[in-house]
């Protein structure tokens, strides 16, 4: 018996991604706070950036690698799990650049501007689909 996921579905872990990802979880931070982190480093913008993105593609490879660790017992867990945690970092990962560069990202505008990478729909860039606001 296999189980689709639905559209509804998806959004829905997406929408519970995009709140975590803005509002932060207990232990970890918030988008903002993630931001501001990187803002202290020493260096250019773009460089800041970049050394977020590489951290957080860290973070998920390290993911799915312990994921795959526990074989073919847990991959009924494991996969699941690594899909939310992946997703997770990701879209906090795509708010703390949006706010690195004097964006803030809008909840009634911008929780949907992941979906369409996340869901494989047509790629739109971020400036584009999502009508951000600078502070």
């Amino acid at each position: 018996m296999s189980k689709e996921i639905s559209q509804g579905k998806m959004m829905q872990v997406l929408d519970w991604s995009y709140d975590k990802a803005i509002n932060g979880v207990p232990g970890l931070d918030s988008a903002q706070e993630l931001a501001e982190d990187y803002l202290k480093q020493s260096g250019s913008l773009k460089s800041k950036a970049n050394a977020l993105i590489r951290w957080q593609n860290t973070k998920c490879a390290t993911s799915g690698f312990i994921s795959g660790l526990g074989g073919i017992i847990t991959l009924p867990i494991a996969i699941p799990a690594n899909i939310a945690s992946v997703m997770y970092v990701q879209i906090r990962m795509i708010a703390a650049i949006a706010y690195m560069n004097k964006y803030a990202a809008l909840r009634h505008f911008c929780s949907s501007w992941p979906r369409p990478g996340m869901t494989g729909r047509l790629h739109i860039p971020a400036r584009v689909a999502c009508p951000l606001v600078t502070q």
